[in-house]
């Protein structure tokens, strides 16, 4: 029995080495064969750009510029595309920053806010914020003011105010009506006041009283006149 099981065990590693060989000898063979289909192929061109006339050398190195400028401009205009949708992506981000930041420049935006727009925003959200709760405060006062005025205190409030008001027209006709009296009154005063002018103006009245009391002074002669 042993011996039988050490025959068998022979007889597959004989198979096993008549299997690698044959792998061997396949790989040598596609070698050999990859190998002559490669020199063929340089022999080939070799031999067509050895045989080549001038003028076909020449539309080769022509079609070779045409191929090349064909591929160039190919890539300019792949290279404009992409760049103007760089561009429009870039002016999209852009505009959905708020503009402040976008007055920025990129020093002032890193220290100021840390280089996040996140961080602006909630700032902004804050000072906001803050402004709407001192005006919801100063309205809170007025209506707890108004809270505290009774409908009744209104009103009388609003009588005060009324009485005022009229007390203030009344007082206007008076003013001007004092106004008046004290215009007519002066013009009065003006028209019986005596009039001191050739008093003033006389330098001898003693002597024109002693004239018109004189008996002997007759009448003023006409003539000549």
């Amino acid at each position: 029995m042993a011996s039988r099981g050490q025959n068998d065990r022979s007889e597959l590693r004989d198979d096993d080495d008549d299997e690698d060989q044959e792998y061997r000898d396949i790989s040598e063979d596609a070698g050999h064969m990859e190998g002559d289909s490669e020199g063929e192929l340089e022999e080939q061109e070799g031999h067509l750009l050895t045989h080549l006339t001038p003028s076909q050398r020449d539309a080769a190195i022509e079609n070779l510029e045409i191929e090349t400028m064909d591929r160039i401009q190919k890539l300019r205009a792949s290279i404009g595309v992409l760049t103007n949708s760089l561009k429009f992506r870039a002016e999209a981000e852009m505009n959905r920053l708020p503009a402040a930041i976008r007055a920025m420049t990129v020093e002032d935006f890193w220290f100021t806010y840390n280089g996040s727009a996140k961080d602006y925003l909630e700032q902004q959200a804050k000072t906001k914020a803050l402004a709407n709760t001192a005006f919801l405060h100063a309205l809170g006062k007025v209506d707890q003011k108004r809270k505290r005025e009774t409908p009744g205190q209104a009103d009388d409030l609003w009588q005060q105010k009324k009485r005022n008001r009229d007390e203030q027209r009344q007082k206007q006709p008076q003013a001007s009506g004092y106004m008046g009296g004290s215009s007519s009154m002066s013009s009065n005063t003006s028209q019986h006041r005596p009039s001191h002018h050739s008093a003033r103006h006389n330098p001898y009245p003693d002597q024109q009283q002693h004239r018109q009391q004189s008996p002997f002074v007759g009448p003023r002669s006409t003539r000549g006149r």
